[in-house]
């Protein structure tokens, strides 16, 4: 699965500290890496598209999802993603934009990449 953000990018977005501690560490990514994850299948399913790190709408949308998810992470898996009116709105976007590196159909809807 190709990737659409690094944990990098994720901790910039989402201020994230590097810990001190190693085994704390291992652990900060081994989450930030399951929210990359569900946010990448979220949009999948919401979308039919697969989006790459090529897509920077695609990359703030999965970036709102985890920054939204880290804050309230008590039970942060992909059943239960949250989508502000904002992530909704983008996912429309991404789903029915034409100006987009993937290009769309004659009806103005995306097509997915194979």
């Amino acid at each position: 699965m190709p990737h659409l953000l690094t944990i990098d990018e994720v901790k910039l977005w989402c201020r994230i500290d590097d810990a001190d501690d190693p085994a704390e560490q291992a652990q900060i990514d081994a989450q930030i890496l399951m929210l990359i994850g569900a946010a990448k299948r979220y949009l999948k399913r919401a979308t039919g598209i697969d989006f790459t790190s090529e897509d920077e709408e695609a990359k703030v949308c999965a970036l709102a999802l985890i920054a939204e998810n880290w804050e309230n992470r008590k039970a942060a898996t992909e059943k239960n993603m949250k989508t502000n009116p904002f992530i909704q709105s983008m996912i429309t976007q991404l789903t029915y934009g034409v100006d987009k590196p993937n290009g769309g159909d004659s009806h103005g809807c995306r097509t997915s990449s194979t």
